[in-house]
């Protein structure tokens, strides 16, 4: 579920999508086997993320991060089983952009 900030009283269901850049990964290891790994990561400000050019392709710039001290209440964390894997590639023409491709694995 998702909100548009703490005062939202509808909530939307449905897919939230970030871009980010992974910092960190933390593995936490509790007394019964229970394992649980986390990720760090610097996201992009929605406000100057390009989300398409002409050829359809999500465009991010990360001269441009949602939070930029990283304080605890940004959330920094994130669960390993809600991320997906992208490669990011430089955009020739304008250096500051990056298009996003998705990396599916196939066995």
């Amino acid at each position: 579920m998702s909100y548009t900030d703490a005062r939202d009283k509808n909530p939307h269901l449905g897919k939230v999508t970030f871009h980010g850049m992974l910092k960190d990964i933390i593995e936490i290891h509790y007394n019964n086997d229970m394992k649980f790994v986390l990720f760090t990561r610097d996201l992009v400000d929605d406000r100057f993320r390009k989300i398409l050019d002409e050829f359809n392709f999500t465009m991010v710039n990360f001269n441009h991060l949602l939070y930029k001290n990283n304080q605890v209440w940004h959330e920094p964390f994130i669960l390993a089983g809600q991320v997906e894997q992208v490669c990011y590639v430089q955009d020739p023409v304008d250096l500051d952009w990056h298009v996003v491709m998705s990396l599916i694995l196939q066995w």
